[in-house]
């Protein structure tokens, strides 16, 4: 099969999982069709599928190969957990049984300094004809000597590890102890010699070393836990500690922030955001899009060894804001451009435009009322004027007439240009007085623009009308303006939401009336509403994505932790769906997709989930206890459904499933962990079937 990158954040996701199964299974093929065209290239890791950086290179090797006809397949050295020879031995074996009997690869790329090491090595037997390009190498001195060596080129994982400790030593000075941890694997040593070559260059002794090859894990927890706050701590690398127990980085680097209080910096990107404050960073995914460019100049007929080494890394400052406000550490104290994460978002920020639309509009409604006062005074100075000159009245009178006509003719014009709806509540007479644009709003003719209080009140929802009754009560009280959104309800029935300002207004007879100006942002709220929609739920069947179902597991784990009670997952895979997408193409596969997922809702209760987390598989969420006979009846009574033929186009397709099961809490706790079991034990059923 072959990959393209993924239309969205949860089909990325179920990409991942598919390498974590394929991993186990041989070489993982990436892309979907082989054709005349498709160019073969092997991608050998030094990771496993859960490094934290593996999937950012895969990112980036996908950005670079996107469209280019590549057929990409993976390998794993799984070396930052196994590092012995026979380890090595048995991969290299294994690898060499499936170049055997694989067709042969056009091109060969390398990721981490012991995937380079194990080419180098292996080159002449395996590799001869296969250009090698190379990414993520910490052995600069290597990487250099390779530049115009036949068939092998790449780019050098430069860490910026001069600029990251200078940085440490302007934030917390030069008497501050800088703390470094690293471990035994290929990658620590040689970024310790980095940072011990450069403190000698820089004269500065002041550090002192925590290494796993002479501590083990609990060793290092008690070391960290008496570092003060205010000693910086770098990390480098941390996988194997001296009894060659190793651990994943995410799990490390939550122990060592349990046990540490100070400061953490490091040089890779992952990690910030889980306890790191930051350095200057390395872009795995930049690494291997420029690894991917590389390998595509090869393929189109350029000599390997005539491309230089890359050994310029586009790094860059970035840094958690979190952290800097644990550690009080200020923007202007960081380099300029200098990447603040997790920095929240003013108010005034996210509401930017609206903000300064009702500005705009506060403003016009005070230049209206400025002009409504002048026209009163006007019109008072002309009455007294006219008690003195009775010949002049009716001219006096009709000219002033005119010209408040014309006023006010000129603000409608401009309230239905702008579709801004104004009304006044007069307390005493308890009625609201609407503009035609209002009227229009909520589907009354402009006739009705004198309304009771009861009948205005009729068109504001029903869970609205409290709020608005208790906030106008109090602006009357404290004679101060207010503004909120409301729902009303035309006439044929249908919801509107409007923003409205409003304010009192004390007339000089003694009245008090409200003025206030209602804009419908109706449109608005549908699209935030359609958004969420779409960032919730897939595209094409309209089930619950990878994001909704992980929020709907952590509501559903909270409900069953206090009541005590299970969640079953089902984890489903179409057998038999690939020859039908290649055969009839992605319109019929869509749509048989489309009924798939049809009868899985009609195959479940309201109070389950389907939810699609990649291109023909589900997961079932079922919510409360489940016996063994209960769970095995819904998966035959699963089965049952899909495998009834589909007709598509006058095409029927015949399907088969095979269904994975995973329970909380006996088989987990997390999400995660309950898809890989059920996946797990789907795989053990499509072998066993």
């Amino acid at each position: 099969m072959c990959v393209s990158p993924g239309r969205s954040l949860g089909v990325f996701v179920a990409v991942g999982v598919l390498y974590v199964m394929l991993a186990c299974n041989g070489v993982s093929a990436i892309t979907p069709g082989i054709h005349d065209a498709t160019r073969r290239v092997l991608f050998i890791s030094s990771y496993h599928p859960q490094f934290p950086t593996f999937s950012e290179q895969v990112r980036g090797l996908n950005s670079a190969f996107d469209g280019q006809n590549i057929e990409l397949d993976i390998e794993f050295m799984d070396s930052k957990r196994l590092s012995t020879p026979e380890h090595y031995q048995r991969f290299y074996e294994l690898l060499k049984g499936k170049l055997q009997a694989l067709p042969s690869y056009e091109l060969l790329i390398v990721g981490d300094d012991n995937a380079l090491h194990f080419a180098l090595e292996r080159q002449a037997e395996l590799f001869a004809a296969t250009p090698i390009v190379f990414f993520g190498v910490n052995d600069a001195r290597l990487a250099a000597s390779l530049s115009g060596r036949s068939g092998v080129t790449g780019v050098v994982e430069a860490i910026s590890m001069d600029d990251t400790v200078q940085l440490m030593r302007r934030l917390y000075g030069d008497k501050a102890p800088i703390t470094v941890i690293t471990d035994a694997t290929t990658t620590g040593r040689n970024d310790l010699r980095s940072f011990i070559h450069f403190m000698t260059r820089s004269q500065d002794r002041n550090f002192r070393v925590l290494s796993l090859e002479q501590l083990s894990f609990g060793e290092l927890y008690a070391e960290l836990r008496a570092i003060p706050v205010s000693d910086p701590v770098l990390l480098i690398s941390l996988f194997r500690d001296k009894s060659g127990a190793t651990l994943e980085f995410q799990k490390s680097l939550s122990l060592i922030r349990n046990h540490l209080k100070a400061p953490l910096f490091h040089l890779w990107m992952h990690g910030i955001g889980q306890g790191i404050l930051g350095g200057k960073v390395v872009s795995h995914f930049e690494q291997a899009r420029v690894a991917a460019n590389i390998g595509l100049r090869a393929l189109k007929g350029e000599r390997v060894g005539d491309i230089p080494v890359v050994t310029d890394s586009p790094n860059r400052y970035v840094f958690d804001y979190r952290e800097m406000l644990r550690f009080d550490i200020g923007e202007d104290e960081l380099p300029p451009d200098s990447v603040l994460l997790f920095r929240p978002v003013t108010l005034y920020q996210q509401h930017k435009a609206l903000f300064w639309g009702v500005v705009l509009i506060v403003g016009f409604l005070a230049l209206l009322v400025m002009l409504l006062i002048v026209s009163l005074r006007m019109r008072v100075r002309t009455q007294r004027e006219v008690m003195k000159i009775n010949v002049d009245l009716e001219s006096k009178v009709k000219e002033r007439t005119e010209q408040l006509e014309e006023k006010n003719t000129q603000l409608s014009l401009v309230q239905a240009i702008a579709q801004l709806g104004s009304f006044e509540y007069l307390p005493e007479q308890w009625s609201v007085c609407c503009n035609a644009e209002f009227c229009s709003m909520v589907g009354l003719p402009f006739e009705a623009r004198s309304l009771s209080v009861e009948t205005f009140m009729s068109f504001i929802h029903p869970s609205d009308r409290d709020e608005l009754r208790n906030a106008t009560e109090r602006a009357l009280k404290i004679n101060q303006p207010f503004h909120g959104c409301l729902r009303t309800i035309r006439k044929d029935g249908s919801l509107c939401y409007f923003n409205y300002t409003s304010r009192p207004i004390s007339h000089r007879d003694g009245r008090t009336s409200i003025l206030g100006s209602v804009i419908d942002v109706t449109q608005l709220k549908e699209a935030e509403s359609r958004f969420k929609e779409m960032a919730n739920h897939d595209d094409l069947t309209g089930l619950a994505n990878r994001r909704l179902l992980d929020e709907l597991f952590t509501k559903a784990e909270h409900m069953a932790r206090r009541c005590a009670n299970e969640i079953v997952v089902l984890y489903c895979d179409l057998d038999k769906f690939k020859p039908i997408n290649d055969q009839y193409g992605h319109d019929v596969g869509d749509a048989v997709l489309v009924a798939v997922a049809q009868r899985l809702r009609e195959s479940f209760r309201e109070s389950d989930t389907v939810a699609r987390i990649g291109g023909d598989e589900f997961v079932v969420l079922l919510n409360g206890h489940c016996s063994k006979d209960q769970l095995h009846g819904i998966i035959h009574k699963t089965k049952h459904s899909l495998r009834g033929p589909i007709h598509i186009k006058n095409v029927s397709c015949n399907l088969d499933v095979s269904i994975g099961y995973a329970a909380y809490p006996g088989d987990g706790v997390c999400l995660d962990t309950l898809l890989n079991v059920a996946d797990s034990r789907m795989y053990q059923e499509k072998q066993y079937s």
